[in-house]
């Protein structure tokens, strides 16, 4: 997140021994005025959506991938210029775990456009 400029903070749960109540615990430190928040069939992204819109009255929902389906969806298509798929590439690239486990993942996104609601 630091070569996009983001500042971070990480809600310490694990991924292995998560829960619902847990994240709701942990999202509603937050009082955001907007939130923008995944969906989509993996249940992490699910749960981060179904929370936000419990705990938030503004919250705009975009898709994550579906199924085998790697491409996310939406009506308004923001494409990047050369140089903003460049900074897209090289914060991809520091996911070295990730992009071992996961590649079709990174592959399907890498110097794509970014799809929103």
């Amino acid at each position: 997140m630091g070569i996009l400029g983001a500042e971070v903070e990480f809600l310490g749960l694990s991924d292995k021994d998560d829960n619902e109540k847990d994240l709701k615990e942990a999202m509603s430190y937050y009082k955001p005025d907007i939130a923008w928040a995944s969906t989509g069939s993996h249940k992490h992204h699910e749960w981060v959506g179904e929370v936000a819109e419990k705990l938030w009255k503004n919250v705009i929902l975009y898709p994550t991938y579906e199924g085998g389906d790697f491409h996310t969806k939406g009506r308004i298509v923001i494409t990047p210029t050369e140089e903003e798929i460049e900074l897209k590439n090289e914060a991809l690239d520091c996911y070295k775990s990730q992009l071992v486990k996961n590649k079709q993942h990174f592959d399907a996104v890498r110097g794509k456009p970014e799809w929103y609601v």
